[in-house]
């Protein structure tokens, strides 16, 4: 190759690059645009779902939920044994509930879909029900509320939990809510698959559980190998193996409370790594 063919190739070759770069910088350039005009839009849409709902709630939904929480509330003021009355709390707020696991357990088709996205703050399901959610940089004004959760009646575990947390602390007893992250450890590293909640409450200085998910799962679905692990001591709550526990929380604080259930503590993996 002649010294005339080199330059001449070198010269188109920086040619093509700079205009690849060029090309790369622009549509660069242009995604960003896009991204924040879909999270901006997606950021209004929010805005405006929550004025919506705000008056929804405020006018229909908080009056008929306190009518209702007030009507279990009394039918369960004259139970004097408490596990009756968390019983008859737990069977008040499953008995119509939809929850996406239990359809799927029983073969239905129930998938949740963002009413919202990109922000992602309120999903809605082939029932119609609507559920405030932890969305991208933004959370629902109205996750995991009491009066929102009686009324529509569908959520997960989460909102069975703070339901039963609220109407339960009405009756006079200190409550608190508990999370707990399932996963795997990947050569030491915590892998997290998926969480659950359920409900501690003070009984006489102590500290019990009651897991309302567990008390559907098995009155409502029929599995028969939740019977009576759905209230109890914190040290004999067994619904999941060592093995898939990453970590306990208490979630209105986020302390890791995991030594409280040492039955669910892999003995194999090292416990202070848990405060990842």
């Amino acid at each position: 190759m002649s010294i005339r063919e080199y330059i001449k190739t070198q010269v188109f070759t920086n040619y093509n690059k700079k205009f690849l770069r060029s090309k790369f910088r622009s549509l660069l350039f242009i995604l960003i645009i896009i991204v924040i005009i879909e999270f901006s839009y997606g950021l209004y849409y929010t805005n405006t779902l929550n004025e919506v709902f705000s008056l929804k709630y405020n006018q229909v939904m908080k009056p008929y939920s306190e009518k209702q929480i007030g009507k279990i509330l009394n039918d369960t003021k004259s139970l004097q044994n408490i596990s009756d009355k968390l019983d008859a709390i737990a069977d008040w707020e499953t008995r119509n509930f939809t929850d996406p696991y239990w359809e799927r357990y029983m073969h239905h088709d129930d998938s949740w879909k963002a009413l919202n996205p990109p922000i992602d703050t309120y999903s809605y399901d082939s029932f119609g029900n609507i559920r405030p959610t932890y969305g991208l940089f933004v959370v629902s004004p109205y996750v995991n509320d009491p009066d929102w959760i009686t009324y529509t009646q569908s959520g997960s575990c989460g909102e069975l939990a703070y339901l039963f947390a609220n109407v339960t602390n009405r009756t006079g007893y200190v409550t608190r809510v508990v999370g707990i992250d399932i996963g795997y450890r990947f050569y030491g590293i915590p892998i997290q698959q998926d969480n659950h909640s359920w409900v501690e409450i003070k009984i006489n200085g102590e500290w019990y559980y009651f897991d309302p998910d567990a008390y559907a799962a098995y009155h409502k679905l029929n599995i028969s190998g939740y019977e009576n692990r759905w209230f109890g001591k914190p040290d004999s709550y067994v619904n999941f193996a060592p093995s898939q526990v990453l970590r306990i929380d208490q979630l209105d604080t986020q302390e890791d409370i995991s030594n409280r259930y040492p039955q669910l503590i892999d003995s194999n993996s090292n416990y202070e790594d848990l405060s990842w």
